[in-house]
């Protein structure tokens, strides 16, 4: 009886993950490290355009002849955008010390799974898996194993893109869009001026026979 209550620890060497459990694991990490290093980049693009598209109309409300002022626009732009890119590529760490985060994920996106990846990957990173009766270990990690087919990388690791995000970024690419058709020169003058902010650039009329053009010159 008492050795039916008292669970009996074993301390084994060298135990390690299944090797279906480890690969499958490795995957999903490699899936997640792409997707999520993808969303800081497309993150990073958005608010670098974002913040351009305000500079740009600053410059053009404001008529910035300061090249101290427009250089300062830029480089806010460029530090904020690469601000949100480093935050978001933080997220890769996450992934870098264990599995234990990895298959929590794969719990949570793998309902059948009911957290048996999460307690495996958790014994054995703990080291708690030699105080483990053997039986109760064994039949853990079979049941893994055995739901490891349900586990696919790219339902677990999905794409980077929202509905959200994608109506953000469909929007900012339409301004965009309409500021270059209802306006070329202009545009085309104030983007030169956002990325060469030093440059004696300047909004100049030109007086012609038609309709008055935007153009960039030398200042």
């Amino acid at each position: 009886l008492e050795g039916d209550i008292v669970m009996i620890k074993i301390r084994t060497k060298n135990l390690a993950l299944p090797s279906d459990m480890e690969e499958k694991l490795a995957a999903v990490k490699r899936r997640k490290t792409k997707v999520e290093l993808r969303r800081a980049l497309m993150h990073g693009a958005v608010a670098f355009l974002m913040l351009m598209l305000c500079a740009m109309v600053i410059d053009w409300v404001f008529v910035l002849f300061s090249t101290t002022i427009r250089c300062l626009l830029t480089l806010t732009t460029i530090v904020v955008a690469a601000l949100v890119c480093i935050s978001n590529a933080r997220r890769v760490l996450r992934y870098r010390s264990n599995w234990d985060q990895v298959a929590a994920e794969i719990d949570e996106e793998t309902p059948v799974l009911q957290e048996r990846w999460s307690t495996v990957t958790n014994l054995f990173n703990d080291g708690r898996a030699s105080l483990i009766d053997s039986r109760v270990l064994e039949h853990v990690t079979r049941e893994a194993v055995v739901l490891e087919s349900y586990v696919v990388p790219e339902e677990v690791a999905a794409q980077p893109w929202s509905n959200k995000a994608k109506l953000a970024v469909g929007a900012l690419v339409a301004v965009t869009l309409a500021t270059v058709v209802c306006d070329p020169p202009k545009f085309t003058t104030l983007a030169l001026r956002f990325f060469a902010p030093t440059a004696n650039i300047s909004l100049t009329r030109l007086g012609t026979h038609g309709t008055p053009a935007v153009a960039a010159r030398d200042e």
